[in-house]
C-alpha cells in the first residue's frame, strides 16, 4: 500500500477481507482463483489431487518486485499485448 495512500485504513481492511476464508471464497465464486497458501483455497485442492509441488513456486511479495524493476517494463509490454487483442 503506498504510503500516501488516501485511505489506509480502507486498505488494510481490504486487505483483511481478502484474505480470510470468506474472503478468498468470494474471490473464487467470482473469478475462480484463489490462493493456495490460504485456509480453504479451492485451488490448494487442485494442486495437491495433481501432485504439485508448491515448494518450487516463485514466490513474489513487495521485496521482490523492487529488486526486479525491468517487471513494469514487461506489465506494459504485457498490457499493450492485451489492449491490441481486444480491438
Amino acid at each position: 500500500m503506498p504510503s500516501n495512500s488516501p485511505h489506509p485504513n480502507l486498505a488494510k481492511l481490504l486487505i483483511n477481507g481478502i484474505m480470510t476464508e470468506q474472503g478468498q471464497k468470494a474471490i473464487y465464486d467470482n473469478a475462480f482463483l484463489d490462493h493456495y497458501q490460504l485456509p480453504g483455497s479451492h485451488l490448494a485442492g487442485e494442486l495437491q489431487r495433481r501432485g504439485v509441488d508448491t515448494s518450487s513456486f516463485l514466490r513474489t511479495d513487495v521485496r521482490f518486485v523492487a529488486a526486479h524493476p525491468e517487471l513494469n517494463q514487461l506489465q506494459l509490454e504485457l498490457q499493450r499485448m492485451v489492449m491490441s487483442t481486444q480491438k
